[in-house]
């Protein structure tokens, strides 16, 4: 089969990094032609590592002929057999596509984020109606695209993510100041949906009680003037417990180094970091909302807060650090489950099923 791999984002979250695996697992099965906007970190990490790369620019229009052309033109050339969609805004540009090429080809979404409002209108008719499966990655999201899409429900399948699992023995360990310290990490794009201040107001009442803890913030800063404001609300004393570290290329080899990792976000559709973590045998923390609550089945697997009650995630963190039993015993069912549910090879191998079930 021929397939192609799309994704016109320009920044590299769970989103962008999803699709890399996709680049990369996918090829083994079958010719893959990968499909990125020009002048971003995606192209630059694709034209290094891809056979069969494209740069296009991405069409903002709801009808961008130019890139309609183009697209087409790739698919016609390279014997295209398969799109498959990550995100929601290159859509657009894969129906028309779809409508005008002469070359018949099947569409494949997955979709990593809730559907802000219903899609039946006559225009997203047309959208939606051009994909053959969509893949949600929750039973929450599954639920929503059930509702929200004028699509048969035998079109929406639900296939949770597939992940790696951390080398719990060569990890990069000096990535923590203090190894014998209580590291907690938060793993997101830095701005206020994904909940960072959330920690820091939790984290600075638990530093009074027990000195020993330290918090690390992992991913790029989305919103510089929310992490100025961070910075700024920490005194001297306080902010020698708060790390700021910035992306990491590789999250799988720190995750490690942490005895919680936390997923402060407002309303995640699944939830990848607290699947990474589960999987690298670290003890859990995540908001109840969105997916997350299909992840961590609350006091077994890990634990769950409500959004913005700082108070409530300063009382987990303390129970974590109060009581290691109780925490190694959360980490262990939570590697448990991950590694039944969410094994990378698994996943893929269920995609692969997917494909071939429009394109025999």
């Amino acid at each position: 089969m021929n397939v192609l791999e799309i994704c016109l984002g320009e920044g590299l979250g769970g989103l962008e990094l999803y699709f890399r695996k996709c680049c990369k697992h996918l090829t083994g099965q079958h010719k893959v032609v990968v499909v990125t906007k020009s002048d971003t970190r995606l192209a630059k990490i694709a034209s290094e590592e891809d056979e069969k790369h494209y740069a296009i620019k991405r069409a903002f229009k709801q009808l961008p002929l130019k890139s309609i052309r183009r697209l087409a033109t790739i698919i016609k050339e390279e014997q295209i057999d398969l799109v498959h969609v990550h995100h929601k805004d290159d859509l657009p540009l894969v129906a028309w596509t779809k409508f005008w090429s002469r070359r018949s080809f099947k569409v494949v979404h997955t979709r990593q984020m809730q559907l802000p409002g219903s899609k039946k209108d006559l225009y997203h008719r047309f959208i939606y109606g051009s994909i053959d499966i969509f893949i949600a990655i929750s039973d929450m999201l599954k639920a929503d695209a059930q509702k929200k899409l004028a699509l048969p429900n035998e079109r929406i399948k639900r296939l949770y993510y597939g992940v790696e699992k951390a080398d719990k023995v060569e990890f990069e360990s000096h990535f923590v100041h203090n190894k014998t310290h209580f590291n907690v990490g938060v793993f997101s794009r830095i701005e206020y949906q994904k909940g960072q201040h959330i920690v820091l107001d939790a984290g600075k009442s638990l530093i009074k009680k027990y000195p020993d803890i330290e918090f690390y913030f992992v991913g790029d800063v989305m919103d510089e003037a929310y992490k100025d404001s961070l910075g700024k609300s920490l005194n001297l004393n306080e902010s020698a417990h708060f790390h700021f570290k910035g992306f990491h290329p590789k999250p799988l080899s720190i995750m490690p180094c942490f005895d919680v990792i936390i997923l402060p976000s407002k309303n995640e559709t699944f939830g990848l970091v607290v699947v990474e973590a589960m999987r690298a045998g670290v003890a859990v923390i995540g908001t109840n909302a969105g997916g997350v609550p299909e992840i961590i089945d609350n006091e077994n697997t890990g634990l769950l807060f409500d959004w913005e009650d700082n108070i409530q995630l300063a009382e987990q963190i303390e129970r974590l650090y109060s009581d290691p039993n109780f925490k190694r015993k959360l980490a262990k069912a939570g590697e448990e489950k991950a590694d039944e549910l969410f094994d990378i090879d698994s996943h893929f191998k269920k995609l692969n099923s997917l494909f071939e079930e429009v394109v025999p």
